[in-house]
């Protein structure tokens, strides 16, 4: 089905039919807001560190890069996806468009697009984990700790060392083949309230909307994985799948899906201008005071 109205039509019959809406957000999602985590589009302060590395992302630079180098680059990382963060009107879109219904988010990308759009930090998991936070490079112990602000790192502070065997400290991100990621108490939370919300969308109806995910790995996750999974596992499952740079193809039958080439912006924009978002938040009018009647 090539028509782009029929698929939104079916886009939204999906919609107005779901319950329950499990949102993946994938590095698509994130270049469309000028995130880019590889090639030539990637911000100007990260590309001496791709040239002279030969790296060919920001994941693999965590993985490779001398540990004199790693400050700076951590610093210029967290400038670039965390304090810098562009203002995301598909974000905004899309917040407007699914806060009627019961939503979680699973955010490939360890950026914070979503909580800058307004999606309470209680309804977003980073499945790759929490990239302003540090752990022992040895995973020794449990614990993880704050990574020293980018203002810090650039001005020459190291990294500290874990407080336990005072061995190395890294980014905590799940991206590591050594497979020592120490799952911070955020994380383990979040993980087990994405379990309580398929356990309990799949007893109503759940859609899944996958924005931008990647058919590879992404930060040592693939997000189109999960739903696939999740539709082969959950009868009545729907997906709607937008992925402008990669192959659409769905394992499931076309009645359960939405395939879109299409930018995301536009086709959340399309789905909230037929969708529109009701008014909520603004006060009452005051009720007119009568005045008694003077004898």
């Amino acid at each position: 089905m090539f028509d782009y109205n029929k698929r939104l039509n079916r886009a939204l019959e999906f919609f107005d039919e779901c319950t329950h809406i499990l949102i993946l957000g994938g590095p698509g999602l994130g270049y469309e807001v000028g995130l880019f985590t590889y090639g030539a589009d990637m911000d100007p302060d990260l590309h001496p560190y791709m040239a002279k590395y030969l790296l060919f992302n920001i994941e693999n630079g965590f993985q490779v890069l001398p540990d004199p180098a790693l400050p700076a680059f951590y610093a210029k990382y967290r400038k670039v996806f965390y304090d810098n963060i562009p203002d995301s009107k598909v974000h905004a879109d899309l917040f407007d468009l699914v806060r009627r219904k019961h939503y979680f988010v699973m955010q490939c990308n360890p950026d914070r697009t979503f909580e800058k759009a307004k999606f309470p930090p209680e309804n977003i998991f980073y499945m790759a984990g929490d990239a302003h936070l540090l752990q022992c490079a040895n995973a020794c112990c449990a614990k993880v700790f704050e990574m020293p602000s980018a203002e810090e790192l650039l001005s020459g502070t190291p990294l500290p060392v874990c407080p336990e065997c005072g061995g190395k400290t890294r980014i905590n991100l799940d991206t590591f083949p050594d497979k020592n990621f120490v799952p911070s108490p955020t994380f383990t939370e979040q993980i087990q309230k994405h379990h309580s919300f398929v356990r309990r969308a799949r007893k109503r109806k759940l859609l899944i909307l996958e924005l931008g995910c990647s058919i590879r790995n992404h930060f040592g996750l693939c997000a189109m994985q999960i739903s696939e999974y999740l539709a082969r596992r959950f009868p009545g499952v729907r997906v709607i799948r937008i992925n402008r740079h990669e192959a659409l193809s769905f394992e499931r039958t076309s009645e359960q899906t939405a395939l879109f080439d299409e930018p995301i912006a536009r086709v959340v924009a399309d789905m909230l201008s037929a969708r529109p978002a009701p008014k909520r938040g603004r006060p009452k009018a005051p009720t007119p005071s009568v005045r008694p009647r003077q004898r």
